[in-house]
């Protein structure tokens, strides 16, 4: 199943340079400056961007745990992962003053509605986390 859908998706966009998952069927890819704004501020739903360093451990979890809440919650959230150290991607670190990585960021209608820093270590946390986030959307 995992291969039928990543050849029907892998037309629209570029897949992710990420570690394999188990949950690598879920709408999860890369965001560049190139599809940034079409992707997440004109998104109809709330959007969670991870600002990841692919290669850091923290940011791996962070990844998976991402893959997981969109495996669990895909009908509330989008979800992506920008990676900070690709150089294309460079403009948007500064622009969203991106510091380190990894860092979860909730945007809505072109609005940023919350950060959070680090990865909390487990799926729990991550997920209570992000949610609380979302949360704040619906005020």
């Amino acid at each position: 199943t995992q291969g039928f859908l990543f050849s029907m998706i892998k037309d629209f966009v570029t897949l992710p340079k990420l570690p394999a998952s188990p949950y690598a069927f879920v709408k999860t890819w890369n965001l560049d400056p190139s599809n940034f704004d079409r992707l997440v501020h004109l998104s109809e739903r709330p959007v969670v961007v991870g600002f990841v360093s692919p290669e850091n451990s923290s940011s791996k979890l962070l990844i998976d745990n991402l893959y997981q809440m969109a495996d669990k919650h895909p009908n509330i959230l989008d979800y992506y992962v920008l990676d900070v150290n690709d150089p294309q991607n460079e403009p948007l670190v500064r622009k969203f003053n991106v510091k380190s990585s990894p860092q979860i960021v909730v945007y809505y209608k072109n609005r940023e509605y919350g950060r959070i820093k680090g990865a909390y270590g487990g799926f729990a946390a991550d997920e209570a986390a992000i949610l609380g986030l979302y949360l704040k959307t619906l005020d």
